[in-house]
């Protein structure tokens, strides 16, 4: 063969390689992806824009003690462990999707597009199907015979990606192992062990070491009541949530882009704004801290829901699947204490505010 030849055929195998082939990397490891559909969606703008939605929401742009952690990373630490326990590919699927429809600044949707029933719900959860079918994916699906309901995050066949709470799904476990890396409460070692312990069969997730489940758990506990239910992180979620239903209110932010945009698309806009309201409480958040007291339910201004993601995870002891309250007294006194934190949610006071009519907004928001 000549070098001519020998050369053509090598960059054309390089290509193809790069076409058919990406190395997606994750908290679990690195794997070498040769799925089409799967590299084809990955590159799709309804992934790619992940990149830039905080897990978080609006915390990481006000408080810089916290890493920034992107439902991008997320999106693919689902997908690769679904991978990794080896479930359909409709399932992995759904894992790298589930998150695409998520808005801006994440869970903030779930406070200023819902009603107050609903503020522990998922917004993006109601509007993933329509989001989807919005973004062309119909027509990517069909190219290798899927449709939507195929890779449904809803299919009731994906008990490796969803599962009622509170037992352990795909979803969970990665956000409580990344958010305990990111936070350095725990080392990639820590991660090995939990999963070298941790098991998918017959539709349940469980722990085979209850030291490692306990490790595992405790973190859901802890995050519930001193990082997404803390009470700074509700002061934020309450003026951050007044900021934007009212720059939508006054068209300075419309519904679509919040939807299909970016936070720092959003923050920037929001910062160009000439409108006195909203560069009031863009000055609030920077000084948070200084703006609110936590009460009770006898006086405060408004109540901070709290969702409860303390888990109670599995544990085969005896070849029987117990959970880890039944097993362990002081989890369950952690857990039973994480559930009540959740059930009462935040109560806030806001103080030093001497604008009536800011008071005001951010009175209100949890009642309109």
């Amino acid at each position: 063969m000549n070098l001519k030849k020998f050369v053509s055929i090598f960059l054309t195998s390089l290509i193809s390689f790069a076409i058919h082939a990406q190395i997606v990397d994750t908290i679990f490891g690195k794997i070498d992806e040769q799925n089409p559909i799967t590299i084809k969606l990955l590159n799709h703008d309804t992934v790619q824009r992940l990149k830039h939605i905080d897990q978080s929401g609006p915390l990481i742009y006000i408080s810089n003690k916290y890493p920034h952690y992107s439902r991008y990373d997320h999106s693919l630490g689902v997908y690769v462990l679904l991978k990794r326990y080896n479930v359909s590919i409709e399932e992995q699927i759904a894992g790298l999707m589930h998150d695409t429809s998520h808005t801006a600044f994440s869970h903030l949707a779930d406070y200023i597009l819902q009603t107050q029933d609903n503020h522990t719900e998922s917004y993006q959860d109601n509007i993933h199907h329509i989001y989807l079918m919005k973004m062309g994916l119909p027509n990517i699906l069909s190219q290798y015979n899927l449709t939507l309901d195929d890779i449904s995050p809803k299919n009731p066949r994906f008990t490796a990606l969803e599962q009622p709470y509170p037992d352990m799904n795909a979803d969970r476990i990665e956000y409580n192992l990344h958010t305990g890396l990111l936070l350095n409460d725990l080392q990639m070692n820590d991660i090995r062990q939990i999963l070298n312990t941790l098991h998918y069969e017959n539709k349940q997730w469980y722990f085979t070491n209850v030291a490692q489940a306990k490790k595992f758990a405790k973190l859901s506990n802890y995050y519930t009541r001193n990082f997404w239910g803390s009470c700074q992180n509700a002061a934020i979620y309450s003026i951050s949530g007044a900021l934007l239903k009212y720059a939508m209110k006054h068209n300075i932010i419309v519904l679509e882009e919040f939807q299909t945009g970016t936070d720092l698309s959003i923050v920037n806009k929001l910062k160009n704004s000439k409108d006195p309201i909203i560069q009031a409480l863009l000055v609030l958040l920077v000084n948070v801290e200084q703006h609110y007291i936590v009460t009770d339910n006898k006086d405060f201004d408004v109540h901070f829901a709290v969702k409860m993601r303390g888990i109670d995870p599995l544990v085969s002891v005896d070849e029987t699947l117990k959970r880890l309250s039944t097993i362990s007294i002081d989890f369950k006194n952690d857990l039973q204490i994480t559930a009540e934190f959740a059930k009462h949610g935040v109560y806030l006071k806001f103080i030093n505010i001497s604008d009536p009519t800011i008071l005001e907004l951010l009175k209100s928001f949890f009642n309109t």
